[in-house]
């Protein structure tokens, strides 16, 4: 099913990477650029997605130990030229970290430095950053949400300024905190300390960025056996937040404002992650709340504003094809409908359909076969 479908347009991504490295064009034979990726998924189905279904052989995303994954780069890439060759199919595989470009970079290099050995696979250079939305005739304050950007040039200038303003500043916003808090209750909050207490925070990224700040300056206060309120750490979070549950900062960027960036790099596309999970209503708590309708405004549903959502968007791509955890469906029963909606929605729409797994293991044999 996956052939090479190359336009001059591909041809000149291709070189573009191939020329940031130094390598020959020839050894990136196995990169997919935009044209051909969007032939390929006009042509897939929700089975070529499914580590379940014998006709699996696409996963668009996948995390590494370059943001919140467990596996290397180069094992993600093992085991889906083994997949490949166990099935007699070629194999599309996707790299997606969160927030930074480090997973793309390397991925290109370690094809370029070893083109034989991936000779059954396809390979999408790609990231998940966390962008915000903004409409004030749906939503009372700014939604974070997960973002793909697909067949990504993580050398390319402005793509890389795209990515280093919002992080930089992510980071700053941290040793501020850290700055507080030690001066509040005397602790040794640090950001390089933090970093090991989540991988998350060293990509500088708004994807629960707070979130674990939040639960690493807790754990210090419990360590120490301090007491304090919640609301009380939450006061020192709040200057830096966009939104309420502090997953859009004040360095999140607006979609609107990454789209022209991307484009003004000349590569990659901009598609949404994991649509039926989007944070129409933040919250602290972990999980997702499709229920209320805090944050929407009054007189619209939870399933309007998410149907408003994706159409005022404008996006290339939507991962209809997400491979949604099977407890996820039973602990929200709604799941299953918002699926069918968002599904619906891009079909009207003729947005391209993506998908994955979300891969984040590093079990041998098995990083491929689901979420975690």
């Amino acid at each position: 099913m996956i052939t090479c479908n190359r336009t001059s347009d591909d041809e000149k991504y291709i070189k573009s990477l191939a020329d940031a490295i130094g390598a020959p064009i020839e050894n990136l034979n196995s990169i997919v650029g935009l044209d051909e990726l969007k032939s390929i998924l006009k042509e897939a189905s929700f089975e070529n997605f499914n580590p379940n279904c014998d006709e699996y052989c696409i996963n668009l995303h996948t995390h590494s130990k370059f943001s919140d994954g467990a596996a290397e780069v180069d094992e993600i890439l093992d085991e889906a030229q083994a997949r490949a060759k166990n099935s007699k199919k070629t194999f599309l595989i996707g790299i997606t970290d969160h927030d930074c470009l480090d997973g793309a970079r390397y991925l290109i290099k370690t094809i370029a430095s070893n083109p034989e050995k991936y000779d059954n696979i396809r390979v999408m250079a790609g990231v998940e950053p966390c962008f915000k939305y903004e409409n004030p005739k749906i939503f009372k304050m700014p939604i974070p949400f997960d973002a793909i950007i697909y067949c990504v040039n993580p050398f390319e200038k402005n793509t890389i300024e795209l990515f280093k303003t919002y992080t930089d500043k992510n980071k700053d916003y941290s040793r501020l905190i850290m700055h507080k808090v030690n001066q509040r209750w005397n602790l040794n909050a640090n950001y390089e300390d933090s970093c090991k207490f989540h991988c998350l925070l060293k990509t500088g990224g708004s994807s629960g960025f707070f979130k674990f700040t939040r639960k690493y300056v807790e754990h210090l206060l419990d360590e120490a056996g301090i007491v304090y309120s919640p609301v009380e750490v939450l006061e020192i979070f709040k200057p830096f937040y966009a939104n309420q549950n502090g997953r859009a900062t004040l360095a999140t960027v607006n979609i609107n404002d990454a789209v022209k960036k991307l484009s003004a790099g000349g590569f990659g596309q901009i598609g949404i992650a994991h649509p039926a999970l989007l944070e129409l209503n933040p919250k602290f708590e972990d999980g997702w709340d499709f229920e209320s309708e805090d944050n929407i405004l009054d007189g619209i549903t939870y399933e309007e504003a998410l149907v408003k959502f994706l159409k005022s968007c404008n996006l290339s791509f939507v991962e209809t094809n997400y491979v949604y955890p099977e407890k996820y469906y039973a602990k929200y029963p709604q799941l299953k409908h918002l699926t069918e909606v968002v599904k619906t929605v891009c079909d009207e729409l003729h947005v391209i359909h993506s998908g994955g797994t979300d891969s984040h293991g590093n079990t041998s044999g098995k990083i491929l076969s689901g979420r975690y």
